[in-house]
């Protein structure tokens, strides 16, 4: 959480802030613009007060004293914004959903065209929330693959330096270009036949519906849905 908030010295139920101005890697020109009370010690450990969380500039003397000197600061800038962009696009889904009930109150239909564009254009947010979640998550981690355990044995950790694998360059290159050109050629794929289906349409059926069996008959009358 110190690192989601860019919170440099250990405070006692500091506030989240919404937006911040300056250099998230340079504790000292950062300026809080918009803060929210209670919201970060929530977050932090499920209570709204009472809460001491600790700052990075405390941690990182902290793990210098336990693990060695190294610096231990994830990228406090990408972690700040990615924190706040992911709830920012998980938000909207959650405000259309209320607009739409709202909308929709007492069986209404709603006519509007920008409510339209508003529900496509919410289609995406969910899915750049998880990926800007799951940036949060890997460079919020740095520099550790295996963080040690507070309450556990410190022993059993790993660092992203010490876990870097030896596969020459071209390797590397080689099978990010393929994955890369695969997904590509099947994106193009999918894309020429989702617009060849919509333009077309869907198909029309001249055939009238068959008539109902007569009451009391042997004939089986026709099923309108079945598994």
């Amino acid at each position: 959480m110190a690192s989601a908030e860019s919170l440099c010295d250990t405070q006692t139920d500091p506030d989240f802030s919404i937006l911040t101005v300056g250099r998230q890697n340079n504790c000292d020109s950062l300026t809080r613009v918009l803060e929210v009370p209670y919201v970060l010690p929530y977050l932090a450990q499920g209570q709204t007060t009472g809460v001491t969380l600790q700052g990075v500039r405390n941690l990182q003397q902290d793990y210098n004293q336990r693990f060695g000197p190294n610096d231990y600061r994830p990228n406090l800038f990408v972690t700040y914004w990615s924190f706040r962009a992911m709830i920012g696009f998980l938000a909207i889904p959650v405000l259309f959903a209320l607009l739409a009930l709202w909308l929709t109150r007492g069986g209404r239909i709603p006519g509007r065209r920008w409510f339209a564009w508003f529900a496509l254009l919410t289609i995406p947010a969910p899915f750049l929330a998880n990926m800007f979640g799951w940036v949060f998550t890997e460079m919020g981690r740095q520099p550790w693959i295996v963080a040690p355990n507070p309450t556990g044995d410190q022993q059993v950790r790993l660092t992203v330096a010490t876990a870097v694998s030896n596969h020459p360059f071209g390797m590397v290159v080689t099978s990010l270009v393929t994955f890369t050109l695969v997904y590509a050629v099947l994106a193009v794929i999918w894309f020429w036949l989702l617009k060849r289906y919509v333009v077309e349409g869907p198909q029309e059926h001249d055939a009238e519906p068959a008539a109902p069996a007569a009451p009391g008959s042997d004939e089986v009358a026709p099923l309108s849905f079945a598994y």
